[in-house]
This record gives C-alpha cells, structure tokens and sequence, in this order.
C-alpha cells in the first residue's frame, strides 16, 4: 500500500528531525488515503496518518524559530483545521491527553485572535 509506505518514510524523516519533508510523505498519504474515502467516514488509517501530522506538528511546534519563520505556511495549516482533525483523531484512538492538547490549541489560537476569525 503506497499511503503506507508514505506514513513509514514520513516518520523516518520525523525521526531525523526533517519536518518538512515528514509532513510532505504524511501529507501524500492522507491524499491517496483519502481518495478512497466517502465523505465524513471514518478510517483508522486516516487516524493513524493524521496521529503521524499531529506528532510532526507537535515536535517542530517545539522549535517555534522554525514555525515562526515559517508564518505563512504554519497559518494555512492551522486554517485549514488541520489541529481540530489531529486532536479528533487522537480522541479516537484513546489519546485523551494528546487530543486535549490540541483542542486546548485551538482554543488558544481562538482566544487570540478575539475569536473574529474562525479556525475550523
């Protein structure tokens, strides 16, 4: 399964530290994953890939010169609900903490911006 091979060498390249080519092969596979999906259906593996998102989001959040330089890429991310969908899927899987984290996130990015704009 090629969406599978994409998740593997994404976490390869999460594990080197290369955010952005990880996020490159998850976001790959999620494409391919969801091409094969009805809309709103629920699929582990599509939880699996949006858990993998989640852990390279989560692991270069923590090198916020790199997101910071990255302002507009890291905007479209969060616009796109990507943070709401990372957090549901951990809900899913059990991951109370992780998806706690990121819904606190989403509530953090709302509260500053006066809630005038609305992240999904």
């Amino acid at each position: 399964r090629i969406a599978h091979i994409f998740n593997v060498m994404g976490l390869v390249e999460l594990e080197r530290n290369d955010f952005d080519v990880a996020m490159d092969y998850m976001q790959q596979a999620l494409r391919i994953q969801k091409l094969h999906l009805a809309p709103n259906e629920i699929n582990l593996d599509v939880s699996q890939t949006l858990v993998n998102i989640g852990s390279v989001y989560y692991k270069e959040r923590n090198n916020l010169q790199k997101i910071q330089a990255k302002k507009d890429s890291y905007k479209s991310f969060i616009e796109s609900g990507m943070l709401k969908k990372i957090a549901f899927a951990h809900r899913e899987r059990g991951e109370y903490i992780m998806a706690m984290h990121f819904y606190d996130e989403v509530l953090q990015l709302l509260k500053n911006s006066g809630g005038s704009k609305s992240v999904k």
